[in-house]
């Protein structure tokens, strides 16, 4: 069964509560999310989550935002602990997190022991991150990798910029500008 959300009434999904999630798509087989702007201002509340244990995710966002801690911008992934696994093609506009530990996108795709291979398609008009340790684009596939980004700009200790990784296929990552200023960032 395909899990599909589309916020295309309002455009708009908003929660303000701890442990408060904009938008989750969770799914066996395939997920699909459609949304305009989502905001989040709670800790431990990601703004947009896609899980498919065997099946795609078709994730396309406008624009997400996040200020508590624990609060990631965009969480993508296919498979579970041992079998699984999938594609994943996020089109983001703007992420922004100011949360620790709050990473603006971040996809994984097929990791399982026995896994059934996915790749990582992002494309993003941009990212900011301001907390610690929140890394700005982050995705670890089991096959291919691509990102395709805007500016991507972190300033928290121990942030990244921009993280891909790959079991077996290629990484082809694209960005027009990546900026970070904390301690411990590359």
């Amino acid at each position: 069964a395909l899990a599909v959300i589309a916020c295309r009434a309002s455009g708009t999904a908003g929660t303000t509560g701890n442990n408060s999630q904009g938008i989750v798509a969770d799914a066996y087989t395939d997920a699909r999310v459609i949304s305009g702007t989502v905001t989040t201002s709670g800790t431990n509340s990601t703004g947009i989550t896609a899980g498919a244990y065997y099946g795609y995710i078709d994730l396309h966002s406008t624009s997400v935002t996040t200020s508590g801690a624990n609060s990631g911008g965009i969480l993508a992934i296919t498979g579970g602990p041992t079998n699984g696994g999938a594609d994943i093609y996020i089109d983001s506009g703007t992420v922004a997190t100011s949360g620790a530990s709050s990473s603006g996108i971040l996809a994984l795709a097929g990791l399982g022991s026995n896994s059934a291979g996915g790749n990582v398609e992002i494309h993003s008009d941009g990212v900011t991150t301001v907390g610690n340790n929140s890394l700005g684009i982050g995705a670890l596939a089991y096959d291919n990798v691509t990102i395709d980004s805007g500016t991507v700009s972190t300033q928290g200790v121990n942030s990244l910029g921009i993280y891909a990784g790959s079991y077996y296929g290629d990484i082809n990552v694209g960005s027009v500008d990546v900026t970070t200023t904390g301690a411990g960032a590359a």
